[in-house]
């Protein structure tokens, strides 16, 4: 038999046992929250985009050039372009492949295609600022580079990191097609004098079928097989503009 005391005390001490183990599982839930709000947190901060801007080539392949934007609050230490941890999404193997200053890229293979890896080769991250000179050329067109593929995911479909792939969520976004630069006929995103040079033979020889005409015949702006009057009122207005949008 127990005395009505030692009752009082086991009952008190399965009651504060019982309270220990309620507060160690609270802290426990507290903290896996701190932490996974953090990592959220620290992702929040990484925030960009990037454009691309697209000229055609001799031959029918395109030149690509890439601009970043870093609008968060951390640096950018990866551009993983055309992938994410499940894909890569170019269909063409890219070639071609040039860096900004700091930068090293290279192409991927995997089992969904090609993608093209960059990074901060020399200080860890980029400062947060806009950075061009990212480029390559590919068989791939600006129209295949905003389909979509495995369902919902477009092909310019990117990832930055803070730091090395994989060391912290990473960023995922579309990168931005922009039409293609048709009055570019050099490839270096200008429409300037040496382009109209090469318009101007164009001209004078008018049909794309003549065997002096440039391969691909890439001063015929709208495609209708001849470089006449109406390819001259485009190219004079992509002139006047200079840039490629």
């Amino acid at each position: 038999m127990y005395s009505a005391g030692a009752i009082i005390n086991t009952c008190l001490g399965l009651r504060e046992k019982n309270m220990l183990q309620n507060f160690r599982i609270s802290s426990t839930l507290i903290a896996a929250t701190v932490a996974a709000l953090g990592s959220t947190a620290a992702r929040a901060d990484l925030e960009g985009s990037a454009d691309i801007q697209s000229t055609r080539l001799v031959g029918g392949s395109y030149r690509y050039l890439i601009s970043i934007h870093n609008t968060g609050s951390t640096n950018i230490g990866t551009f993983w372009f055309a992938w994410t941890p499940d894909f890569d999404f170019l269909v063409s193997p890219p070639t071609n492949i040039v860096s900004p200053s700091g930068w090293i890229g290279y192409a991927l293979h995997g089992p969904t295609g090609y993608s093209i890896e960059w990074n901060a080769s020399l200080a860890r991250g980029q400062p947060i600022e806009d950075t061009e000179g990212f480029g390559f050329d590919s068989a791939d067109s600006p129209d295949v580079l905003r389909t979509l593929v495995h369902r919902y995911y477009q092909v310019s479909t990117s990832f930055f990191y803070i730091d090395a792939p994989f060391a912290d969520p990473g960023f995922e976004f579309v990168a931005a097609v922009h039409d293609l630069c048709m009055s570019d006929l050099n490839a270096d995103f200008l429409v300037d004098d040496s382009d109209f040079v090469v318009f101007a033979n164009s001209y004078d020889l008018l049909d794309c079928a003549d065997p002096s005409m440039p391969s691909g015949c890439p001063s015929d702006i709208n495609l209708d097989g001849f470089v006449d009057d109406s390819d001259f009122v485009l190219f004079a207005q992509a002139y006047d503009a200079l840039l490629c949008p």
